[in-house]
């Protein structure tokens, strides 16, 4: 059973116990930092994963480390994963099923901004995470190897849309996660994206929108991150006519305190799409924060233009921190994020 440490010394003395030298000064740094929040922390090992993940919840803060001989990096990249996603790093409550393309693209993109960051981050701290960030490039170049090798037979192959999608984004944002995290793309990852048209132009119009280097506090981030997914979506609709991205992929929001007690049609968009599914008259409704334009939101059976009406007035006249805690699962922690905030959109009810 994993063992809840409700201090920072007592997950300090956890880590010296698995790692091979005792804690550096920055890494019990980092620890305490976490920490802070008041949230007590756990470390787990994924078996036979080469990556880890990090897990930030209101009953605490799950480290789930790499299967990798263990040192001081591959603990400090999943610490700095939780570090951000304290101030208020876009982070997803809701996806696809990870068996499902658009559900592996999610998990590829909900990782986009973190990496550079954290490579930033742990740095700062003066972290030795050289050797496991190389093992995790090096790993990523392998995969870019073997798809170029393959090469002649996927010219060969009769794709589905699905498929070109799915390959074409993911070699994107590949690319670009390399280019945020090394200032340098290889050129087996622009021959990798050659046989997917778009997928160049692609990465080239999310590179674009950082001149001054990645984002290091949470509104940017959380800024940066909703005009990601508005240009991914307008890739996937030239080449499937659908706009998956804002439909599925739901952020938890963040509560700034001048919106919280505001309408929110105030602080918000309202987007109600139709669904072609079993149940007639089946919405995804879309909730645009105008401060970072990330999407939430949840599926509702509308079946008469009366009825839409009646829904969209009861949803724009709802206190937004209320609505956004009843949305989304206690088990997500909500937080104010860092940074500049202003507003970029004006209120607009769709």
């Amino acid at each position: 059973m994993t063992t809840l440490h409700q201090t920072a010394q007592d997950a300090i003395a956890h880590l010296a116990t698995v790692l091979p030298t005792a804690p550096s000064a920055g890494l019990q740094h980092m620890v305490t930092d976490l920490m802070a929040t008041g949230l007590p922390l756990s470390f787990d090992r994924l078996t036979g994963s080469p990556v880890g993940s990090a897990q930030v919840r209101a009953d605490g803060i799950v480290i789930s480390l790499a299967d990798v001989p263990l040192n001081e990096g591959v603990v400090g990249h999943e610490l700095a994963a939780a570090l951000l996603e304290t101030k208020g790093w876009p982070c997803l409550f809701a996806g696809e099923d990870a068996d499902m393309w658009i559900g592996r693209l999610q998990k590829t993109l909900a990782s986009l901004l973190d990496h550079s960051a954290g490579v930033a981050l742990q740095r700062s701290y003066a972290i030795d995470c050289e050797p496991y960030e190389q093992f995790l490039l090096d790993t990523q170049q392998a995969s870019m190897n073997l798809l170029n090798a393959k090469s002649p037979i996927l010219n060969t192959l009769d794709m589905t849309s699905e498929q070109e999608i799915e390959y074409g984004v993911g070699l994107a944002l590949t690319a670009v996660e390399r280019f945020w995290r090394t200032h340098i793309v290889p050129a087996d990852f622009m021959n990798a994206m050659t046989l997917f048209p778009g997928s160049q132009a692609l990465f080239i119009a999310i590179t674009d929108m950082v001149t001054e280097g990645t984002p290091a506090q949470g509104w940017p981030a959380r800024r940066l991150m909703g005009q990601i997914v508005e240009r991914i979506d307008d890739y996937m609709e030239i080449k499937g006519d659908v706009r998956p991205m804002t439909v599925l992929s739901h952020f938890v929001p963040a509560i700034h305190p001048d919106d919280a007690d505001q309408a929110l049609g105030n602080v918000a968009r309202l987007v109600m799409v139709p669904l072609d599914t079993d149940l007639t008259g089946e919405h995804s409704i879309l909730i645009l924060p105008h401060r970072d334009g990330l999407p939430f939101g949840f599926r509702q059976v509308l079946s008469s233009a009366e009825t839409m009406q009646d829904f969209a007035e009861r949803v724009v006249r709802a206190p937004y921190a209320a609505f956004c805690r009843a949305l989304v699962p206690e088990s997500f922690c909500f937080w104010q994020p860092e940074g500049p905030s202003e507003l970029l959109r004006q209120p607009t009810l769709v």
